[in-house]
């Protein structure tokens, strides 16, 4: 008996295992087939042709002309011209700096996005080594009613007991195994929601232990040291007060007049025309409209990310005690367990009809239920840990 509630013990206790290996295989798995993420992923590569797109030079121009004279005498008369146009932004390289700073976003755009979804799917998991050991729990809860629940058959048989005794004993196995079945179908909500993730693709992972969690002793020193710069947050922010900054200064060079170069020709009976053309456009309606817009959005891009960075210190300092806190709470809890546990004396006591069934399952359930409530503290303190180091995965 002492072995089970040390096996029992340990389900909720933070252990090196295996579970983080499994889970990031699963989750390796996940990012591969997911069909939500190879959405995302042609969608960024139809993003950056586009911005390549934006590098090309204007089509060259062609223009051919034919003029009938009259009189008929004076013949006819033939043109032909060819022009290519080009500004400064191409000239000097600006717009293929700037459309790398767009590849750039849209990256940092579908990191966030993976990240999320990664998150999601690592969190499922995390649910699932809960229910994992839940259900360890209930099994070995299960198979101490049991056994009491047989011994007592037993004894009614002889009259040693009443029939309200057994059935008391009946009742608490019943409801610890329709407890186990309802456990069993969340488990298995869980399991299809990471299938769905997963590409449709099945599920496996029967880890009921958590891995060891080693927080930082300082947040402050944790989060400017680390998080602060890699966070997806983060990167996107700064990546699109990056990309407003480039369009700026590409708005500036755009209102700077732009240039055409050609040959044109002109033919007629007995004379020909032909040379070079060369052509100056001077935008002067709307270069300053781009220039104020594109100042305006660099102020929002600047005003965005710090409101991000204040916000996501915010988030991730409330994150980093909870779990610590719950961890905390957990590790309390695991070690009274192991410390005060009396079920082996309860069951000698009922066995020699020291205490009744009613008190033995009462003394029972405290126990079960103060195991149920550090199991629950670690699980959610993984959780927190989870969301904390969303950025590594």
């Amino acid at each position: 008996m002492r072995y089970r509630l040390f096996i029992m013990a340990a389900t909720i206790c933070c252990t090196h295992a295996m579970a983080q290996d499994n889970i990031e295989t699963l989750l390796q798995e996940i990012e591969k087939n997911n069909t939500t993420l190879k959405a995302l992923r042609y969608d960024t590569e139809a993003q950056k042709s586009a911005n390549r797109s934006e590098n090309a030079l204007p089509d060259p121009e062609l223009e051919v002309g034919y003029l009938w004279g009259r009189p008929s005498a004076i013949g006819s008369r033939k043109d032909f011209s060819a022009k290519q146009s080009f500004d400064i932004p191409a000239i000097t390289g600006q717009r293929t700096r700037q459309s790398k700073q767009k590849d750039r976003l849209a990256d940092s755009q579908y990191n966030l996005q993976r990240t999320a979804l990664l998150l999601q799917a690592k969190l499922l998991c995390i649910d699932l080594i809960y229910y994992n050991a839940r259900i360890a729990t209930l099994n070995e809860r299960i198979k101490a009613s049991r056994i009491v629940a047989e011994g007592q058959a037993k004894q009614l048989s002889c009259g040693d007991i009443s029939q309200t005794t057994y059935n008391y004993t009946a009742l608490n196995l019943s409801v610890a195994e329709a407890e186990l079945k309802q456990t069993e179908s969340e488990r298995m909500e869980i399991c299809r929601s990471l299938t769905a993730l997963n590409g449709g693709f099945p599920v496996t992972l029967n880890n009921n232990r958590f891995t060891a969690l080693t927080l930082p002793l300082s947040f402050a020193q944790w989060y400017d040291g680390n998080n602060k710069t890699t966070h997806p947050q983060t990167a996107l922010a700064r990546q699109e007060m990056e990309t407003t900054k480039g369009e700026t200064a590409l708005a500036k060079t755009e209102s700077l007049p732009s240039f055409s170069i050609g040959y044109t020709g002109e033919f007629t009976q007995g004379e020909h025309y032909q040379g070079v053309a060369v052509g100056v456009s001077v935008p002067l309606w709307r270069g300053k409209r781009k220039v104020a817009q594109a100042k305006a959005a660099q102020l929002a891009a600047q005003e965005r990310m710090a409101d991000n960075e204040h916000q996501l210190r915010a988030q991730q300092e409330a994150l980093f005690y909870r779990a610590q806190s719950l961890h905390n709470l957990a590790t309390s809890l695991t070690q009274a367990l192991s410390q005060s546990n009396s079920t082996p004396l309860l069951q000698k006591a009922l066995q020699e009809g020291e205490i009744s069934t009613a008190e033995y399952f009462t003394e029972l359930e405290k126990y079960y239920d103060a195991a149920d409530k550090a199991l629950i503290a670690e699980r959610d303190s993984q959780k927190a840990y989870a969301e904390l180091h969303a950025a590594e995965l």
